[in-house]
């Protein structure tokens, strides 16, 4: 992962149901786009939540929330890009 503002790059490794959970979410959902022909990389923002387990109470899990694609560039795509799409109205 690379922090957009700075470009300071991160590994997320993870080893945890629930982290394995969540990139597992992000690659299906990036798949998805590729599949359909569309172009770019997720923006991502590390968030946290959590489930009950009867035995061990509250279980915090990370999520990776997508919050934006970039362009075919690597920059984020604009409101403006992101709203000028071709749904009949």
């Amino acid at each position: 992962m690379t922090r957009l503002d700075t470009d300071e790059t991160y590994s997320f490794e993870t080893g945890s149901k629930g982290g394995l959970g969540a990139v597992n979410k992000l690659v299906r959902t990036f798949g998805s786009r590729l599949a359909k022909g569309a172009k770019g990389l997720p923006v991502v923002e590390l968030k946290a939540a959590f489930y009950k387990h009867k035995t061990y109470g509250r279980i915090n899990v990370p999520t990776l929330h997508i919050v934006n694609w970039t362009d075919e560039g690597g920059q984020p795509r604009s409101l403006a890009a992101d709203l000028n799409d071709s749904i009949p109205l």
